[in-house]
């Protein structure tokens, strides 16, 4: 006698539903419930497409699912400065463009198309995603989703950005008494004649501050960075050459012993905020001449007013006057003590210590064309390098 066929689904009669189990994109079972055969049908019929395309996504995922998950993996460590770098080349660059591609279907031409999208941008700009986009294909590779790196042959372009310009003294001793009494005055003060990083300039505090009867000087020893715009103050430093003493001049010397406190930070007393620096920072760029725009609020619209700043005219709340007709940014401050040291004959390997660059070549790359090339200049060593080799022999 032929047994009776099994029913198609198991009835589960104290819970009065009928059930299937079945194995999931992980390989455990999972319990499927229904009312009737024919709803738990069409509940089983999502569930198998839920479970191939999970299957596909852990497989072949999209871009930026593969992307969120390196970001998170490669930046845990990082220092913010570089975690944002990372995570602005994926966001605003790649993604745009490819991140809703499966990894396994990105093409070399696809990865062009990143570098097509960024043509007018910065050599510096292209470098920074083209070196993000190839470390994320490569860890893929290294991982075995993907067999080879779309990026491999991949090459940047891009412009090279415009050579910084130093500082004049004239240009100097404008700026300094244009902020001179105002919160922006240690800041500058500290740029000018210590040549610190911005970070190293706003994490100084007083017990770093040496201006007892020896050389005065400052010790480099923690910076302060933002992240969600908070202010983070540790001794992680750029490298390690950015731990330095350097000695400052007379100018400076005198003006820290005027505002000399017993403890917190140099500039602004306690660690600044983003916000709180870009107010400061404005207080150089309201003196600057040139046409300014400002909106205005109403209850209902939002005006626009221009207007042009002449040179030496007062300021519309008469407080100052527009002196400043150059530009001037917190890092061309560092690159006129820099220049500066170079131009006053300073040994490049002091000039290299000074700056707190982790390799010379930073300091070569950047400021040997200050060093004067003329005959008139190098007649002095030639003739002493083949003085020494003739008494040599």
């Amino acid at each position: 006698m032929a047994r009776p066929k099994k029913p198609k689904y198991e009835y589960v009669e104290r819970l009065k539903l009928y059930r299937k189990r079945v194995k999931d994109a992980d390989g455990k079972y999972v319990a499927i419930y229904g009312k009737t055969p024919d709803e738990l049908t069409e509940k089983l019929q999502a569930v198998a497409a839920a479970i191939e395309e999970g299957q596909i996504q852990k497989e072949n995922p999209l871009v930026k699912d593969y992307a969120a998950n390196w970001l998170r993996l490669v930046t845990a460590d990082m220092k913010a400065k570089n975690r944002e770098i990372y995570q602005g080349a994926i966001n605003l660059h790649v993604l745009p463009i490819i991140g809703n591609k499966r990894m396994r279907e990105v093409q070399p031409d696809d990865v062009k198309l990143v570098m097509v999208a960024l043509a007018d941008k910065s050599a510096s700009l292209q470098s920074k995603v083209l070196n993000t986009m190839r470390k994320m294909f490569e860890n893929a590779v290294d991982n075995d989703l993907l067999t080879k790196n779309p990026c491999a042959k991949l090459k940047s372009g891009g412009y090279k950005a415009k050579e910084k310009t130093a500082l004049t003294e004239d240009q100097v001793q404008t700026l300094l008494q244009a902020v001179k009494g105002t919160r922006a005055e240690p800041f500058i003060m500290l740029g000018i004649y210590t040549g610190m990083r911005r970070e190293e300039i706003l994490g100084l505090q007083w017990d770093c501050v040496k201006l007892g009867k020896n050389t005065p000087h400052v010790i480099v020893k923690r910076a302060l960075r933002w992240e969600n715009c908070r202010p983070v103050v540790n001794e992680i430093l750029k490298s390690d050459a950015a731990q330095r003493t350097i000695p400052i001049p007379p100018q400076l010397a005198d003006y820290l012993k005027e505002i000399q406190q017993p403890a917190g930070h140099v500039v602004g007393g306690e660690p600044l905020t983003q916000t709180q620096f870009k107010n400061l920072w404005r207080v150089v760029e309201n003196r600057r001449i040139g046409e300014k725009t400002y909106v205005i609020p109403h209850s209902l619209t939002r005006e626009k007013s221009t207007f042009t700043r002449e040179m030496g005219a007062k300021s519309r709340g008469g407080n100052f006057y527009y002196t400043i007709d150059f530009p001037v940014s917190p890092h061309i401050l560092r690159h006129t003590y820099i220049t500066n040291l170079i131009l006053s004959g300073a040994d490049l390997k002091t000039v290299q210590y000074l700056a707190g660059h982790a390799n010379i070549k930073i300091t070569l790359d950047i400021y040997t064309h200050l060093v004067d090339r003329s005959p008139d200049k190098l007649i002095s060593e030639v003739s002493k390098a083949f003085e020494v080799k003739s008494e040599a022999k």
